[in-house]
């Protein structure tokens, strides 16, 4: 369908309409379309204050994206979760994303933009680990019933009931890491669809096991114009012995952070001042919005939508850590923060970054409700001609009555 018609459609309608242009040239991971869920909390309107959480996740879809634009399979072109869950190889391990569930921690595709966008001859990108896991936090995936997969409180139980259980894991775990410190990886190309055991050893493993590096020109981002030499595509070894890793050499770019992470922040400041004016606010309460972006071949990031209920279920092995975490995180913002005592503090907000707004113009509120009275005196205010013309008039029914009088003095006679 075309604008014309769009606009033909929606112009006799009392609603309003936005018509957002399709992004014909999607990054694409693999060959898949995808978005990134990020989570933003407003704690006032009035003046604005905004954070970001620092672990938003991507959602794929499930189909390999089709650029002739010919098939409208929403599998294709749509990444929500309430559409993939639905595709049938939903919950099985994806080969080339090297997960299931369609989703991806925010540390494995900052991965996947150095590992095909870095255009350093020698590469220095220390290992990154994915703080919130099932495994880190207790949460056994595959033994979740729907209900836990949806209902907080029954998820938290289960969790509460296996603490001992993960602590003492935990402290085998930190031990077997210490004792293979220093040795080397006995297999770089290990696969990455093995058992499910292997994944639940550390957080650290789930990020070694990431991704396949896709070297296709379709994917491939070279600012400066000179293709630069893709590594072939295997599966990841450890960011620590990957060959590509030198530490004597200068850090690589963090390309997210210098250039996905400033268009979103600027995006949501820019959206949200826009209608503040408009918000009724209340004091001592938040919101929590859910943002969506997308982003094309060159970076450039762009806004789907804000959803106002994002979904909060543990859909995934990637959602499940994620939205419990995120939880805790907004009591350290809406709790913990106004009950510090000592401003000069940093106090632990977890992973909510503080936005500046401080470059936003002022917006000044309506106000709704308010009763406006006009009080004062009216000005009596003519114009030049009007002045005239009222004179003039002025002077005719004074003639008037002058002839009157005298006509009524002859009938007396």
């Amino acid at each position: 369908r075309d604008l014309e018609g769009i606009l033909k459609e929606t112009s006799g309608e009392e609603e309003q309409w936005i018509c957002q242009k399709y992004i014909e040239n999607p990054q694409l991971i693999h060959g898949y379309k995808f978005d990134i869920r990020q989570w933003v909390l407003v704690v006032d309107w009035n003046p604005l204050t905004v954070y970001r959480w620092n672990e938003p996740y991507l959602r794929f879809a499930a189909s390999k994206y089709d650029d002739s634009l010919m098939d409208d399979d929403p599998f294709i072109h749509l990444v929500n979760n309430s559409i993939s869950k639905d595709h049938p190889d939903f919950y099985k391990q994806n080969e080339e994303l090297c997960t299931n569930g369609y989703m991806w921690f925010r540390q494995q595709y900052q991965k996947w933009l150095h590992d095909t966008q870095c255009t350093c001859s020698e590469h220095n990108y220390p290992p990154v680990e994915i703080p919130f896991t099932c495994e880190s936090m207790g949460i056994n995936f595959d033994g979740l019933t729907d209900e836990q997969k949806n209902d907080p409180e029954a998820l938290e139980e289960m969790v509460d009931a296996a603490g001992e259980d993960v602590q003492a894991a935990e402290k085998v775990d930190a031990a077997g890491e210490d004792a293979q410190a220093g040795e080397k990886v006995k297999k770089s190309g290990q696969g990455c669809g093995e058992s499910q055991g292997d994944e639940e050893a550390t957080p650290k493993k789930a990020l070694e096991k990431t991704m396949k590096v896709d070297s296709s020109p379709s994917n491939s981002h070279d600012p400066t114009g000179d293709a630069a030499p893709q590594p072939a595509a295997q599966s990841p070894a450890s960011p620590a012995s990957s060959p590509q890793h030198k530490p004597s050499c200068p850090r690589c770019p963090d390309i997210y952070e210098t250039e996905v992470v400033p268009q979103m922040n600027n995006i949501i400041a820019w959206s949200l001042a826009s209608v503040m004016d408009s918000v009724e606010h209340r004091k001592n309460s938040c919101e929590l919005f859910g943002y969506d972006f997308m982003l094309a071949d060159d970076n450039s990031v762009y806004l789907i939508e804000v959803n106002s209920s994002p979904a909060m279920d543990y859909s995934t092995r990637v959602t499940a850590p994620l939205v419990r975490q995120v939880m805790e995180d907004v009591a350290k913002v809406i709790v913990d923060l106004p009950a510090n005592e000592n401003p000069g503090d940093s106090p632990d907000t977890g992973s909510w970054v503080k936005l500046d707004t401080g470059y936003l113009p002022t917006v000044t509120r309506a106000m709704v409700g308010a009763r406006l009275d006009v009080v004062g005196k009216a000005m009596n205010i003519q114009t030049e001609k009007a002045a005239n013309k009222k004179k003039k008039k002025s002077k005719k029914k004074k003639k008037t009555e002058e002839g009157g009088d005298d006509d009524g003095e002859e009938e007396e006679v």
